[in-house]
């Protein structure tokens, strides 16, 4: 992984990882990558000792989000495998596993936290409850085909 400066016009590597990674994602003090055979890594930005290597079990990331409420810091892996995994932030702890049926492309919840949307490589898309087991709210056609990205306005509508 390498950050590059604007400013400075030059690159340095932040971390040199086992895996080419898929997805990435970088929020809240955070950065996580992805891999092609379930490989994940996370690592604190505020403090540079803390890493987590592991397996999400599966197939390939395709999508990485980290969300912040009040209440939680959570990271979402949408994975080939049909599932969606939930993780709090800074444990690492798997809050849930979202069974959706099709490869799931990209997930996200609102800011508030009252909702998870993911959408497949089905022309549905999930809405879901994270506050009640990521319950089903509903499942609209909203697309001729499959789609590859969601997100939330500031006000979670």
């Amino acid at each position: 992984i390498r950050q590059y400066s604007i400013e400075k016009e030059e690159d340095t590597v932040v971390e040199n990882l086992s895996f080419n990674p898929a997805s990435f994602a970088y929020a809240h003090g955070y950065l996580a990558a992805g891999g092609q055979n379930a490989q994940l890594y996370v690592s604190s930005t505020q403090n540079l000792d803390v890493e987590y290597p592991q397996s999400t079990g599966g197939s390939i990331n395709n999508a990485i989000t980290i969300s912040k409420t009040p209440e939680w810091t959570r990271m979402i892996v949408a994975n080939n495998d049909r599932r969606v995994k939930v993780y709090d932030l800074p444990t690492m702890e798997l809050v849930s596993t979202v069974p959706l049926g099709v490869p799931v492309n990209y997930a996200a919840e609102s800011r508030d936290g009252r909702f998870f949307l993911a959408v497949t490589d089905s022309r549905d898309v999930f809405i879901r409850d994270p506050r009640n087991g990521y319950r089903e709210i509903a499942r609209l056609r909203e697309c001729h085909d499959a789609a590859f990205s969601c997100s939330w306005n500031k006000s979670s509508t």
